[in-house]
């Protein structure tokens, strides 16, 4: 290898600018970024050399950067940062662009073997143009020139007939033919690359905006800088629509990282004013850092460093004291003392370290596409194999919690350049993705078509836009939706909801920039405000530009409260489904069916619109009647071209509320004083991307449930013709879905999915890149050429169609007046008439059977009532009973047709679910279930050389299940079942110990011994429950008994059928062994409770069981000893029910004897009624909130208050209204006990009815003792390995039948709550010595394991690979106030190997100061150097996940005793922190005030994180809840509760290091203070950094007393 490296004294040339004379040509950068980083290299003598670093600094850097017009310089690297020079390997250096008029733009030239050349023009496209600017830096190529466009070269011509497919990284890497072969003179290939480039983003198509001018690089300065000039550059780059336009050098220039082993660490250094300066290491932590990260767009943080980490700076030192809050878009922006102003010295310079994984193109910073850095380069991950378990584990790197999908195919676009890891095979423990098993770096059979990408479970819903002066929205789920507020007179206020709708809300949500108004709310849907209500009765017209200029009664003039303050959800994506015909309205000549010219139908003759007047109100309707979506543009004078014939409108006056235009108010029809020069036209929101004036003849979408679906055909020579769908992907449904303006991609359908076209077959093997303009540009054979038949013919589901796209015939059934093809009034045809049913008995099993006859997938709900509106004509059916697997509605059974005792208010409707993705792939022709309750559910039977035989349930688990379930396309695998739940087959067993990673296409792929060989019955048979098949999924037929009024098909009042009549079960001696009958009967498992007392309502009619004695054994409730049929002493007062296992999840089980939830959806939610001696009353709202709520939802068990609802929400109750003005501090054991005046005393009506939407589903945990079993190797304390202990010994469980109901033993008996997984096949690894419990099988009740039924002690079939395993529902999101004692004895029985190390005065198990146990003594560990990476043992130590925090300076307080350690330097990958480097045990120069401590991932949510000083929370559940209480002059006090909300609350929370508030507390619900009353009328924006910046009367004036003290609960807690 050859080195040219010239003497030091080229530095002095490079100064004096002898080697400039060439300009650009004669001095290059190599192995950098870009074309302005990089490796100096310069030309003498025709040869290239490098320059020594010796005496290399910023000025010498200085004169390169300016020959090459790439500005100042930021960086003089030495060193061989960017590599050593190699003249004799190239790289990226081996192209140049010769006589162009700038750096992006010239002739081709190439290095070979030392010598430049040309390239020939002979096949030069704009794909190899591509290549070379993208490899040059240069961006996008924006032509490709030829006939020696720049000129004509000299020398050799090295390349001709270059061939890129576009995705290269190199010229080099296209194909051609052999250097320097070439049949033609000099025909010179050239570039001209964009003059336009993104720098510092994360991905090509996000960063600085810089523009070449007379070939020097600059940037563009923000004012006035918003969406429209992003999408001209995002467009100009080919990036698509522009997503947000970034302000305030977002994507930074000011700050570097110094000294780091890569660009994305190293010592913090910021300029100001044009010095650079490093900052103070004070308080420097990882929120500081994650500021940093971002803005160099280098991920997430990882590290926060101190003590000069990377090596001393020299020079400023800028900042000391830093204190960001981790949300600041640069560190400028940080809270920091004044520049220079600090008391540190270079040896305490602070440094980051930020991940070297990060995730882009996702909607926030925890989802997106992986990209992971190798070599200092980024690349992607290819998803082959990429599945949950290696997403969780980039989840878990990034700090972005559990993963929640693992994204493939390119899910959030095509990354490019390097592709560096293939087949990853994490287990999901691994710390960081480099250390998962995968082939070397950048070993691949992949494109970026297939990148892979992750969903975390972290939802950062962060939007951010302009500044919102004089308007706000509180309280909602982002900035884009929530409670109107307004400020006038520097005071915000509400608006009341008199008149409120959507063109006022439309105003707002675009004065916010929020785009469209999706919702108008009502009724302080976001919550009551508090102070002054501003405005009332808005009456704007949709067109003003803020809210003030809408009409309105003068400021403050109203007569509401704030129970109706008006509030917004604003639209950042509408996709509308149209519903309504488009017969008599048209857009013509738009660039497609969403823009256009308008014309309209008149006594059956077409004619347009004149534009006098015309505006957004008008085309707004037109939008909306044509299912368009909201009006972007109202156009005028023929912007679409002038029509012909009649005019039919003129000065067309809609409000914007009409649904058609024929209800505007106009002058008579076709009276105008207008010329078709003047017609009217509009551009939709679902028109908008492509409104060009090019038409859109060439290609449609045929036979589709909406123009943006169907089958693609494509018009060649006049004639219309389809595609083949060889081949066909996302990448062409792309092309496809963009031409037409359609938005993205959702499916491309094959195999005729939208029926079989006629006539031609234009196209076939469609290749698509998926970047072309219209499908014609795609590479394909010939026109006509292909090998297909029509039932091969090719589809597509773009994204505006995406709602309503369907393929099922719907001839005799239909659904009307709903939002979508799938929801609304139930209509059937019968003898050719439509006409509708009534809604007596029509409940979920009856929509089920409409939903799945038209293909809507599983039924969401059965409405009554006319929910849908009111029909016309015939009335059908009454008292429909379905099953709910009869595959028509005609097949159930109801009276004739026609006989009914209905009128049209009772007509039936149905939600479907909506958007089913079951478009099954493959044919069902190999796999099937048998005896399940629908195609979904059964007994997997799989056919092997044509015949038919079952599989073992050895092994058998979610796994192998979700390969059937995706198989047969029946969505996710909801159940693996075993112990032939579906009954035994029979015949042959043709696979046993199945083990699919899940990720296989067919079952018949997954790892298995050979056909036919097995060790099991049929008593084995496996089976699965598939999500589609979930609600119905049951073992026997449902004809004889149903379950009515409960929250789901598995709870309810027990009705049997006899004689062909439903009656109902009378209670007396009702008991589990008569409910267990019903559970099985009904497929829902084991029975949870038996109901008395109508706990689901009364029912009607017949009541045909009473006395019923169960031995619970029986199959049936008919086979179930009792008197005979209708003979009882009961009335339906004592009708009886059920809560089975499979319905558990939203029934409750508490006493409900004076207090119950009436009308709503389950038994949490609904109008309050409280019995008072004997006698039943509802509740009067007034005062009532989340305080009196939270009184009534813990009273019923039902966990939290949710909502706390009024006027009537659930409907009016009727009687006596019992209570009023109920006061309740949110303590109180039952809402008797709250303050309120005396029974009865009232001055309401049932209109004003108060309601709660309580928390549901309560997950408790028990506190019973661990002694006899524990879970080993898991990633907490509640997952792992499970090992029970016999006689003395542990032991493991063998996963033989271990299911769901057996991990939920196990987790209830820890406390753990639910069981969320049961793990087989040694997930948590294998355990060792005795194997004591195998064939386990639990019915889900039983108390401990122990009590399961199973095989003799220590009798089993099986190895440790086979021991099972549990992860339970329970997530350690308890903080505890008690002595430590208990929970280290748990620790200690819990985690194997934990004796010597723990954690004191945190907030729970995971968080506190690190004390290690050395010859039997305890003692703590000095803070110097103490990092993350010394923490990240500890945490993993304790099992306690990754570590969040290393805390300093005895943040959990002093220790005593020994200083056992001192200067600890761990790797981070050490088992223990004995195993760290660190002097000898007791050396330390430490005192207690320096002990070390960490916060580690799951002690992460309890934790706190700054000095509390002059502000504090007292009486609360933790550090983060309680009264406020502030400090000042020495003294504390309280806050009064007048005019508190959240904006108040944000600011304590924020200020206490307790993240964001969660709820407001006022009526000294934390209890009441004493002493001074500091603060009354506290009105902070929310922006203040401590309460006492916020707006307020003086220190002590109050009107208030300590029943008023207000409070918060953080998010942390």
């Amino acid at each position: 290898m050859r080195f040219l490296i010239f003497f030091c004294v080229s530095i002095l040339l490079l100064i004096n600018g002898d080697i400039a004379k060439g300009g650009g040509t004669d001095i290059r950068l190599v192995n950098g970024t870009n074309l302005c980083s990089g490796r100096v290299e310069v030309l003498h003598e025709g040869v290239w050399g490098t320059v020594c670093d010796d005496g290399w600094d910023l000025k010498n850097a200085d004169v390169v950067c300016r020959q090459l017009g790439c500005g100042a310089a930021m960086e003089a690297k030495n060193s061989s940062y960017f590599g050593q020079g190699d003249i004799a390997k190239g790289g990226g250096t081996d192209i140049r662009l010769v006589n162009g008029t700038n750096l992006c733009s010239g002739r081709v030239e190439v290095l070979h073997e030392g010598v430049w050349g040309t390239v020939c023009d002979d096949g030069w496209d704009l794909k190899n143009a591509d290549v070379v600017c993208r490899q040059l830096g240069c961006g996008a190529a924006m032509e490709a020139k030829n006939s020696s466009y720049f000129g004509q070269g000299s020398g050799p011509i090295w390349l001709d007939n270059v061939a890129c497919i576009g995705n290269e990284t190199s010229l080099e890497n296209c194909f051609a033919p052999p250097w320097g072969t070439h049949n033609y003179e000099h025909d010179d290939a050239g570039v001209i690359c964009q003059d336009i480039r993104l720098v510092n983003g994360s991905s090509m198509c996000s960063g600085r905006v810089e523009v070449l001018h007379d070939g020097v690089w600059g940037t563009v300065c923000d004012d006035g800088w918003d969406l429209s000039d992003a999408a001209v550059v995002c467009r100009q780059l080919g990036c698509g629509a522009a997503m947000e336009a970034k302000n305030s050098s977002y994507f930074g220039q000011d700050i570097r990282l110094v000294n780091g082993t890569n660009l994305c660490s190293g010592r913090v250094e910021i300029r100001h004013n044009g010095v650079w300066g490093t900052v103070c290491d004070d308080g420097w932590d990882l929120s500081d850092a994650a500021v940093v990260c971002r803005q160099l767009g280098c991920g997430a943080a990882k590290e926060a460093k101190s003590k000069a980490y990377f090596g001393k700076g020299s020079g400023r030192i800028w900042l000391d004291d830093v204190a960001c809050t981790g949300n600041e878009t640069t560190l400028k922006k940080c809270s920091a003392p004044p520049w220079g102003k600090h008391d540190c010295g270079h040896h305490k310079d602070a440094g980051v370290i930020c991940q070297y994984i990060r995730l882009v193109n996702g909607t926030n910073l925890c989802s997106g596409r992986v990209e992971i850095r190798h070599n200092g380069v980024w690349g992607t991950v290819c998803d082959d194999g990429w599945d949950l378990s290696d997403a969780a584990v980039v989840c878990r790197q990034l700090g972005c919690g559990a993963a929640k999908e693992a994204k493939s195919k390119a899910y959030f676009g095509k990354g490019s350049g390097r592709i560096w890891l293939d087949d990853v095979a994490c287990t999901g423990n691994e710390t960081t993705l480099k250390k998962c098993s995968a082939p070397p770096w950048g070993k691949h059979d992949c494109g970026h078509h297939k990148d892979a990408g992750v969903i975390c479970q972290l939802g950062w819903k962060t939007a951010t836009a302009a500044p919102r002066t004089d308007i706000r929205l509180v309280n909602g789920t982002n900035l884009c939706s929530g409670r109107v507020e307004i400020r006038h007179n520097g005071v915000w206020g509400t608006v009341c909801d008199d008149g409120w709708d959507l063109s006022d809300a439309a105003v707002v949500c675009r004065q916010l920039g929020c785009g469209a108004a999706k919702e108008a709310k009502s009724k302080a849907y976001f919550g009551k405000g508090s102070g002054r209500i501003w405005l009332d009765d808005v009456a704007c017209t949709g067109n003003e530009t803020t809210l003030k200029k809408c009409s309105a009664p003068p400021w403050g003039k109203h007569d509401c409260g704030h129970h109706k303050d008006a509030g917004v959800i604003c639209q950042l994506g509408w996709k509308t489904a149209t519903a309504a015909p488009r017969t008599d309205i048209r857009l013509v000549n738009g660039t497609n069916l969403c823009s256009g010219r308008v014309e309209i139908r008149h006594n059956g003759v077409w004619g347009t619109v004149c534009d006098d007047g015309w505006d957004l109100s008008d085309a707004a309707v037109v939008c909306r009647q044509l299912g368009c979506g909201a009006a972007k543009e109202a156009k005028s004078k023929a912007y679409f071209g002038k029509g012909s014939g009649r005019i039919w409108l003129d000065d067309v006056a809609c409000t914007g509320n009409e649904t058609t235009l024929k209800k505007c108010s106009a002058p008579p029809w076709g009276k105008h004083d207008c010329g078709h020069h003047k017609d009217a036209g509009v551009i939709c929101q679902l028109g908008w991307k492509t409104a060009t004036a090019a038409p859109r003849t060439d290609i449609r979408l045929v036979n589709g449930t909406n123009l943006c679906s169907g089958r693609v055909e494509i018009r060649h020579n006049g004639v219309w013709g389809t595609v083949c769908d060889d081949g066909w992907d996302l990448s062409d449904a792309a092309v496809v879905c963009r031409q037409l303006g359609c938005g993205a991609a959702k499916e491309a359908k094959s195999k005729g999915y939208f029926g079989k076209g006629s006539g031609r077959i234009w196209l076939d093997d469609v290749a698509c890149t998926g970047n072309e303009t219209t499908l014609k540009k795609c590479s394909a054979p010939p026109w006509g050429k292909h090998d297909c038949g029509h039932h091969k013919d090719a589809g597509v589901i773009c994204q505006l169609g995406w709602k309503t796209a369907t393929a099922a015939p719907r001839t005799d059934i239909r659904l009307v007046n709903g939002t979508n093809l799938c929801s609304g009034r139930v209509e059937i045809r019968h003898n050719g008439v439509w006409g509708t049913v009534c809604d007596d008995g029509w409940d979920l099993s009856d929509a089920a059977v409409v939903c799945r006859q038209l293909g809507c997938g599983a039924a969401k709900e059965a409405k009554s009532k006319a929910y849908f509106g009111k029909g016309s004509g015939r009335i059908w059916l009454d008292d429909v009973a379905c099953t709910g697997n009869e595959t028509t509605l005609k097949k159930c059974s109801a009276p004739p047709w026609g006989k009914h005792d209905c009128g049209h208010h009772k007509d039936a409707g149905v939600i479907c679910q909506l958007g089913w993705k079951t478009a099954t792939a493959a044919p069902r022709t190999d796999i099937r279930l048998v005896n399940g309750t629908n195609l979904c559910s059964g007994r997997v039977e799989i056919r092997h050389n044509g015949v038919w035989g079952t599989v073992c349930d050895d092994g058998w688990d979610l796994s192998d299940a979700a390969v059937v379930c995706r198989q047969l396309g029946c969505g996710a695998a909801k159940e693996a079942k075993s112990k032939a739940y579906f009954g035994k087959g029979s015949g042959r067993i043709w696979l046993d110990d199945v083990a699919c990673t899940g990720n296989e296409t067919t079952l018949k792929k997954c790892s298995a011994p050979p056909w036919g060989k097995h060790d099991c019955g049929h008593h084995k048979d496996a089976g699965v429950i598939c999500q589609l098949g979930w609600k119905t999924a049951t073992a026997a037929p449902r004809t004889d008994i149903r379950l009515v009024n409960g929250t789901n098909l598995c709870s309810g009042r027990v009705e049997i059928r006899h004689n062909g009549v439903w009656g109902t079960v009378c209670d007396d001696g009702w008991d589990l062994s008569d409910a267990a009958v019903v559970c099985r009967q009904l497929g829902c498992g084991a029975a949870k409770e038996a109901k008395s007392k109508a706990y689901f309502g009364k029912g009607s009619g017949r009541i045909w069981l009473d006395d019923v004695a169960c031995t619970g054994n029986e199959t049936t409730l008919k086979k179930c000893s009792a008197p005979p049929w209708g003979k009882h002493d009961c009335g339906h007062h004592k009708d009886a029910g059920v809560i089975c296992q499979l319905g558990w999840k939203t029934a409750t089980a508490a006493p409900r004897t004076d207090i119950r939830l009436v009308n709503g959806t389950n038994l949490c939610s609904g109008r309050v009624e409280i019995r008072h001696n004997g006698v039943w009353g509802t509740v009067c709202d007034d005062g009532w909130d989340l305080s009196d709520a939270a009184v009534v939802c813990r009273q019923l068990g039902c966990g939290a208050a949710k909502e706390a609802k009024s006027k009537g929400y659930f409907g009016k109750g009727s009687g006596r209204i019992w209570l009023d003005d109920v006061a309740c501090t949110g303590n109180e054991t039952t809402l008797k006990k709250c303050s309120a005046p005396p029974w009865g005393k009232h001055d309401c009506g049932h209109h004003k009815d108060a309601g709660v939407i309580c928390q549901l589903g309560w997950k408790t945990a028990t506190a019973a003792p661990r002694t006899d079993i524990r879970l080993v190797n898991g990633t907490n304390l509640c997952s792992g390995r499970v090992e029970i202990r016999h006689n003395g010994v542990w032991g493991t469980v063998c996963d033989d039948g271990w299911d769901l109901s057996d991990a939920a033993v196990v987790c209830r008996q820890l406390g753990c709550g639910a069981a969320k997984e049961a793990k087989s096949k040694a997930y948590f690894g294998k355990g060792s010595g005795r194997i004591w419990l195998d064939d386990v099988a639990c019915t889900g009740n039983e108390t401990t394991l122990k009590k399961c039924s199973a095989p003799p002690w220590g009798k089993h079939d099986c190895g440790h690979h086979k021991d099972a395993g549990v992860i339970c529902q329970l997530g350690w999101k308890t903080a505890t106030a008690a002595p430590r004692t208990a929970a280290r004895v748990i620790l200690k029985t819990s985690i194997s190997g934990i004796k010597d190390i723990r954690l004191v005065n945190g907030t729970n198990l995971c968080s506190g100061r690190v004390e290690i146990r050395h010859n039997g003594v305890w003692g703590t560990v000095c803070d110097d150097g103490w990092d993350l990476s010394d923490a990240a043992v500890v945490c993993r130590q304790l099992g306690c996940g990754a570590a969040k925090e290393a805390k300093s300076k005895a943040y959990f307080g002093k220790g005593s005793g020994r200083i056992w350690l001192d200067d600890v330097a761990c790797t981070g990958n050490e088992t223990t922190l004995k195993k760290c480097s660190a002097p000898p045990w007791g050396k330390h120069d430490c005192g207690h005030h320096k002990d070390a401590g960490v916060i580690c991932q799951l002690g992460w949510k309890t934790a706190t994180a700054a000095p509390r000083t002059d502000i504090r929370l007292v009486n609360g559940t933790n550090l983060c809840s309680g009264r406020v209480e502030i400090r000042h002059n020495g003294v504390w006090g309280t806050v009064c509760d007048d005019g508190w909300d959240l904006s108040d609350a944000a600011v304590v929370c924020r200020q206490l290091g307790c993240g964001a508030a969660k709820e407001a507390k006022s009526k000294a619900y934390f209890g009441k203070g004493s002493g001074r009353i500091w603060l009354d009328d506290v009105a902070c924006t929310g922006n203040e950094t401590t309460l006492k910046k916020c707006s307020a009367p003086p220190w002590g004036k109050h009107d208030c007393g300590h029943h008023k003290d207000a409070g918060v609960i953080c998010q942390c807690e």
